[in-house]
């Protein structure tokens, strides 16, 4: 299977000259992933972790990747 190209627009849209995703084989490389647009722009280091931690998480879920596993699980 040939490297895909993934814009991920719904979640956080790259600009128009590069991708935000390849997925290639079973192997997910993501790149450019900032607290940019979001509520957490200009907050903590902490609230832009969150939001740049909740864009990766929805990104990897989006491609039937697996949650990590919580101290819970």
């Amino acid at each position: 299977m040939p490297p895909q190209r993934l814009g991920f627009e719904d979640i956080y849209p790259s600009g128009p000259h590069y991708s935000r995703g390849v997925r290639a084989g079973n192997t997910l490389y993501l790149a450019g992933c900032t607290a940019n647009g979001s509520p957490a722009e200009n907050g903590s280091s902490m609230e832009q972790l969150d939001a740049i931690l909740d864009r990766l998480v929805r990104m990897v879920g989006g491609q039937r990747g697996d949650e990590p596993p919580t101290s819970s699980n």
